[in-house]
């Protein structure tokens, strides 16, 4: 996706440094998986987990300089994400990845809040039906995004959607 004037929603693989560190050596530790912001809601799911699923009023975004990163932070929590990989050899997603991670999705206050806002229902009356097809089409724009097929300046709509929805 990227991009999100029309859905509402912005998504994109990322990849998650659980040490946030400025130099990558252990390429393996970095993990892959899929971005979701919409609303007031912020959410990384890995391929084993959901890692975060955030409100807006308990984030802070901060961009990095030179690079398609960012810091997500929370209380004491800090994630640094990046929307390209951020050092060549990373792990990418493949199928069984996203897979979990399509599962992961539904499980996630982002996903479920704006579903049910966009078919006018309360939270607790969204089926899982209803959230697996919202996921599958986030994981279908996410696999174009992978194969280059979409926009390439993914932090551009992303602070784009940050800094408009919720307001």
């Amino acid at each position: 996706m990227g991009s999100t004037e029309a859905t509402g929603i912005f998504s994109a693989p990322v990849w998650w440094d659980p040490r946030a560190r400025k130099v990558i050596f252990d390429k393996k530790s970095v993990i892959p998986g899929v971005l979701v912001a919409a609303g007031d809601n912020l959410s990384f799911v890995g391929p084993t987990e959901i890692v975060f699923d955030l409100l807006r009023a308990d984030t802070e975004i901060e961009f990095l300089q030179l690079t398609s990163g960012f810091e997500v932070r929370t209380g004491d929590s800090r994630y640094r994400v990046f929307l390209r990989p951020p050092v060549n050899g990373v792990p990418l997603l493949d199928r069984d990845a996203v897979l979990a991670i399509g599962l992961g999705l539904t499980r996630t206050a982002t996903v479920t809040d704006w579903t049910a806002a966009r078919l006018h229902k309360p939270v607790d009356a969204v089926t899982s039906h209803e959230l697996g097809e919202v996921a599958a089409d986030i994981l279908g724009i996410v696999a174009a995004d992978v194969a280059g097929a979409l926009g390439k300046d993914r932090c551009t709509a992303l602070r784009a959607m940050w800094a408009t929805s919720g307001s």
